[in-house]
């Protein structure tokens, strides 16, 4: 069975992480990036243009907080998912982008070998949305471990 390639897009003003980010998704042989924004402004930007089906978003932008962007049309629009990585530790952002349907929240420091496990996950979750024209509860129990598989803490990487 062929499988497309996912393409992400990194949200990121950090561009020493941005750099990082967009290495391991290089790296990655089911992935391509699409592009990488520093502002909420230039990643609207690049949603309009080439919607991506994977958005690593930072919350603290310089034009904004990332979380907002989940609640954006043009999110809607572009139909894709968002995996967080960001220092916002609090519960009310950790709530509002579980509440928007984010795939996963990652902590920083990012810890590559869990950022690396939440691209698999995702990338096994859009095979598995796009093999399945009909679901049974055994696939949508599937799915939701996907998404909400446990982790054990490491020490990061």
């Amino acid at each position: 069975m062929h499988h497309d390639l996912v393409d992400v897009l990194i949200v990121e003003d950090e561009s020493e992480l941005a750099r990082l980010h967009a290495e391991l998704i290089q790296k990655h042989p089911r992935m391509r990036l699409t592009g990488t924004a520093a502002s909420l402004a230039q990643a609207r930007q690049i949603l309009n243009a080439r919607p991506p089906q994977l958005v690593l978003l930072d919350n603290y932008l310089p034009d904004g907080k990332g979380v907002t962007l989940m609640n954006d049309p043009i999110m809607a629009h572009a139909n894709c998912s968002v995996i967080f990585i960001t220092a916002a530790s609090d519960m009310e952002t950790c709530s509002q982008a579980i509440r928007n349907g984010a795939f996963d929240y990652i902590l920083k420091p990012v810890s590559w070998k869990r950022l690396s496990q939440s691209l698999e996950r995702f990338v096994q979750f859009y095979d598995q949305q796009r093999e399945w024209k009909i679901v049974d509860q055994q696939n949508v129990d599937s799915l939701y471990q996907l998404q909400a598989k446990n982790y054990r803490a490491d020490s990061g990487s």
